[in-house]
């Protein structure tokens, strides 16, 4: 079982902080139960499948800092696993304007035709993970 990540704020082609209202009344969202800006498609650590209009799978690359709808966007290192890999553990990087902030651990599952992250809450507010 697994939630789906499918806001438009979580894709890369929309900035943060210019667009009030985003999230709750911030300008910023964050992937963080409790926080007063917390996307309407975060439920907390789980697993999450992207979707939508939120694209189909986590950035790998910069820049995401200003996007996502969000401060310091995330973006996973190592690549999506093969089909073969199972499940494995990746790397998210919040961009902080071209300098990685808060490295965090998550896992990926490649099921075919969409992967399956095991991910947790931003370490911090103004820091959410980003689609493509």
């Amino acid at each position: 079982n697994y939630q789906v990540l499918d806001s438009l704020t979580r894709n890369v082609i929309i900035p943060g902080g210019s667009i009030s209202g985003l999230c709750g009344s911030g300008t910023y969202c964050c992937d963080q139960v409790g926080s007063s800006y917390v996307p309407s498609d975060w439920a907390g650590a789980a697993y999450y499948r992207f979707s939508g209009a939120a694209g189909n799978q986590m950035a790998e690359a910069t820049p995401v800092y200003l996007k996502c709808g969000t401060g310091f966007g995330g973006y996973m290192l190592g690549g999506h696993p093969t089909l073969g890999q199972g499940e494995v553990v990746r790397t998210v990087n919040f961009d902080n304007n071209g300098s990685p902030y808060k490295p965090t651990n998550i896992t990926v599952t490649n099921c075919i035709d969409f992967y399956v992250y095991y991910l947790v809450d931003a370490p911090a507010c103004n820091l959410g993970y980003c689609g493509v």
